[in-house]
């Protein structure tokens, strides 16, 4: 079975031509008979900023789909075009990642609540130091104390309570994370649209980990 040459290798070896010519069979299982408009859309030259960006976030969809070994199937356009458009003004390289994440989910859950419409949306309002909080708090199994983990941050980002207050008050207008009461002080968690999200956002193996996660 011929491979198909990795999209950001094509795009940086010969162009934009030959990087939307290596997406074409990914790019058909994602649009299904919306295939043929998408792509002449793809090929707008006014657009080569946003262009490169999805086609290094396709690139990234396709190593998910390999590694996952799961096959992609038609993402109804009114979540495929956010994503792309989303990804294509994309430059922080941890939230292209998960933009790539979110499609690959998209692409092959078979629940449709596991690729939510709102996810490109809240993607797009969500800051690169509010996404690397999210990913520590995930990896904290979605809880923590909020105190103890502010001061880590401040030092982190060396940054003030202030910013990391505001910061968490938009991951609180997201629906993702909330503050509750412990017993030695308030607590920060991933609320369960949260765990989704973050599942979502991590592709198909982050949904197969939450999952039996949730079994145990």
């Amino acid at each position: 079975m011929l491979i198909p040459e990795a999209i950001s290798g094509a795009l940086a070896k010969k162009g934009i031509d030959e990087g939307v010519s290596a997406a074409r069979n990914l790019l058909e299982k994602l649009c299904g008979p919306a295939f043929e408009e998408l792509g002449l859309l793809l090929q707008d030259r006014s657009r080569v900023y946003r262009l490169k960006n999805q086609l290094r976030m396709l690139d990234k969809v396709q190593n998910i789909l390999e590694n996952s070994k799961a096959k992609a199937r038609t993402v109804p356009l009114r979540t495929l075009l956010p994503l792309l458009e989303g990804a294509g003004l994309e430059d922080d390289e941890n939230l292209s990642n998960k933009w790539a994440g979110l499609l690959a989910s998209a692409a092959t859950a078979n629940e449709p609540e596991l690729s939510h419409p709102s996810f490109p949306k809240i993607l797009s309002e969500m800051s690169p130091r509010e996404a690397i909080i999210l990913d520590k708090l995930y990896s904290l199994d979605g809880e923590t104390d909020w105190i103890s983990f502010r001061e880590l941050l401040g030092k982190e980002f060396d940054t003030t309570h202030d910013f990391l207050n505001q910061a968490y008050g938009n991951l609180f207008r997201l629906g993702l994370c909330r503050l509750k009461a412990g017993t030695k002080g308030p607590v920060l968690e991933l609320g369960p649209f949260g765990r989704f999200f973050m599942a979502a956002a991590y592709g198909p193996l982050g949904i197969e980990q939450a999952r039996g996660a949730d079994s145990q």
